[in-house]
């Protein structure tokens, strides 16, 4: 993956599909993302320090998570949606807190109550949730 922060440059992609590997270079571009605009606390955006160091430890073990790197697919045909619902943000929006831009929406967020049942997409194991 690549960080949205990146500049658009020619990047070198490696894919792996069964049983094969195959590097490739692509010239990534700006991307022209849909936004989503929020309004939260200025706690939500200068967190103390005890959430700072939450944070950092959480983010650290999520890089962990995205640098390993396995040649077999983790996962068994055709992805499935996890409820029947509205989706309320949609993957790779950019998120404006108070004005400001502040990430791109990593997942998809679907509308349930609290307690509705949520089911796998697919077979795996559940690295980050």
């Amino acid at each position: 993956s690549l960080p949205y922060k990146n500049p658009p440059k020619n990047t070198k992609l490696i894919a792996f599909y069964k049983n094969k590997k195959e590097e490739i270079f692509i010239k990534t571009l700006e991307g022209n993302y849909k936004s989503e605009k929020l309004q939260v606390e200025n706690k939500k955006i200068f967190p103390p320090k005890t959430v700072q160091e939450r944070i950092a430890k959480e983010l650290k073990e999520a890089n962990a998570i995205y640098s390993s790197y396995t040649p077999k697919a983790l996962f068994n045909g055709a992805f499935n949606i996890p409820l029947k619902s509205f989706i309320t943000s949609d993957f790779g929006k950019a998120r404006t807190f108070n004005e400001k831009v502040a990430s791109y929406h990593s997942g998809t967020d679907f509308r349930a109550a609290t307690g509705t049942p949520i089911y796998a997409t697919n077979s795996g194991i559940v690295q980050i949730a």
